[in-house]
């Protein structure tokens, strides 16, 4: 049995549009040859495609962020229940606030402990911070004994 060992090489846009599948199989040889110190190139091994990586450069139009109007600390509208959970410095189960992400809004304000779900994450708030939503819809977690600091950068 003949072992077989993955190479990475770069194909350009003209060898694809003309198959030129020859200069593509010689290249891998060559570079399996230096890599390895044996070629099967003579056997005429054929050459299989695993992965396929692609880069290209071009341009996109730069995204317009948009700024959300202030909507106080409150943060019960995105509320969705309370669920016991680990936390784990403190070392036992508490029940904690479950929020919806989707529902907080700028200046918005998250004490620890908590959870915010999404539909692609879930952010953990530790009984040690708080969490406030920008002016962008992101999230700032800061250290409860940063508050007034925190609260200055992120609200104004």
């Amino acid at each position: 049995m003949k072992p077989y060992h993955e190479v990475n090489i770069e194909i350009t846009s003209q060898e694809i549009n003309r198959a030129d599948f020859g200069s593509i199989a010689t290249r891998f040889h060559k570079k399996h040859n230096s890599l390895f110190g044996y070629s099967l190139e003579e056997e005429q091994t054929p050459v299989e495609l695993i992965n396929l990586r692609i880069m290209c450069i071009g341009q996109t139009a730069k995204p317009k962020f948009q700024l959300e109007a202030y909507d106080g600390s409150d943060p019960s509208k995105a509320h969705k229940k309370s669920r016991r959970i680990y936390l784990p410095l403190q070392k036992r189960f508490e029940a904690v606030e479950i929020f919806d992400g989707a529902r907080l809004r700028f200046g918005n304000k998250v004490v620890g402990p908590a959870v915010i779900e999404q539909v692609n994450t879930t952010t953990f708030v530790s009984p040690e911070f708080s969490l406030l939503v920008d002016k962008f819809g992101s999230y700032t977690m800061y250290m409860k004994t940063h508050e007034e600091t925190a609260e200055k950068r992120i609200l104004n």
